[in-house]
């Protein structure tokens, strides 16, 4: 069946919660509704961002935006408190879900890019009642390619059955049985453990149209201005538990010691890193500085393709998505400068494996780039293979 037809009878929905799934959406809605005519329906759950009123003008989707509650924390038990907000926002899915049942009805696939936080899970599950869609499941990080969660402790498994968590909450991302496909970079590190699918991801989709569309859509800017020669990308890593705060930043001091002070760098806070985490060594070192807040939810693939800088991070996933597109990217990884536990180590080298990534920072000072030069597109044409076969399939 050709894919125009299968458009005229089928929803794709997109389940997100935050920039980074939001924008992976916009561009393949845009994208299918551009060439195709075909309608997208997303599902939001992002619980920091507020998306944009003029969202539904400016893009040809419709969005089932689901209330995140988490209001009797400090009120009552912290199990309590836990209890009652899961059950709250497991009611707040369903119903939302239930007002847009049609399009659920309809939905010929469910694209989703976690299949281990409950309210996705909840999610699909109720898609996969309701609906004969298929589930597809796209790489958001280097998370997907972890091999297991480690082993989960039995007096944990007890407390999540009693909070009402589904056993797919203990599991690794993309270690469920819920998904059909997976749409990821690296298909041949993935567990095919599964009888399912798993698809290269082909399609550029940090290509410039794209991101003036989204730029425009979300701060009114057509471009990203800095004039920084690096950009650190920095990971939650205290916030996550890899490292004590003491060894983050001891961590953090060692790597700015080594940079020299005539590059300028910024760096770019994950989304849950608070301002002024970094204040100390902003005090300590002239020569960096945290960026504007509105870059701190804004992907960072997109501020790299508009400057193409040196990369710096400990092993974010947006140096894997980078490496993807421009094999002329610089990209130093900083994970040997933290006393990592030794299987987030494996995980890191199993996924850069084989790519032409430094490790340390010795080569900053003679690779700066020239900010002020016209960088040329990647890719001016994006391609979406991936998506188009699995919606043919």
């Amino acid at each position: 069946m050709e894919l125009q037809q299968v458009c005229k009878k089928k929803e794709i929905v997109f389940s997100c919660f935050n920039l980074y799934t939001l924008y992976i959406s916009f561009v393949y809605s845009e994208y299918l509704h551009e060439y195709f005519g075909f309608h997208s329906t997303i599902i939001w759950r992002g619980t920091i961002l507020k998306l944009p009123p003029n969202l539904h003008a400016s893009w040809n989707v419709t969005i089932a935006s689901i209330p995140i509650f988490s209001k009797m924390n400090g009120y009552v038990p912290s199990k309590v408190a836990t209890f009652i907000n899961i059950h709250t926002n497991k009611g707040n899915v369903k119903k939302i879900l239930y007002a847009h049942f049609e399009v659920v009805k309809n939905a010929g696939l469910l694209v989703v890019f976690k299949d281990n936080n409950y309210l996705d899970i909840e999610v699909i599950r109720f898609f996969k009642k309701y609906s004969e869609a298929k589930i597809v499941l796209v790489e958001e990080g280097n998370g997907l390619y972890a091999s297991s969660c480690g082993q989960i402790p039995v007096r944990t498994k007890l407390i999540k059955l009693v909070l009402g968590l589904p056993k797919e909450t203990s599991y690794a991302q993309g270690q469920s049985n819920l998904w059909d496909y997976v749409i990821c970079k690296y298909p041949d590190l993935f567990s095919k453990t599964k009888k399912r699918e798993a698809i290269l991801q082909q399609s550029n989709v940090f290509c410039k149209k794209y991101m003036v569309s989204f730029l425009k859509l979300f701060s009114n800017n057509q471009t990203i201005n800095h004039d920084c020669d690096c950009i650190y990308f920095s990971q939650p890593l205290s916030e996550d538990g890899l490292v004590s705060k003491e060894q983050e930043m001891q961590g953090m001091s060692t790597i700015f010691d080594n940079i020299p002070l005539e590059l300028h760098v910024g760096i770019k806070l994950h989304q849950r890193e608070k301002r002024n985490k970094f204040d100390e060594l902003v005090k300590k070192f002239p020569n960096i500085e945290i960026l504007d807040p509105i870059f701190q939810d804004l992907p960072g693939e997109i501020m790299y393709n508009y400057s193409k800088p040196i990369l710096l991070t400990p092993f974010s996933s947006v140096a894997t998505n980078i490496m993807f597109q421009d094999l002329d990217a610089v990209v130093i990884l900083l994970y040997k400068y933290f006393p990592l536990p030794e299987k987030t180590l494996s995980e890191i080298e199993k996924v850069f494996r084989g790519k032409t990534v430094l490790t340390g920072l010795e080569e900053c000072g003679f690779r700066k780039r020239q900010l002020d030069t016209e960088k040329e597109d990647i890719v001016t044409t994006p391609v979406f293979n991936e998506i188009i076969q699995i919606v043919n399939s």
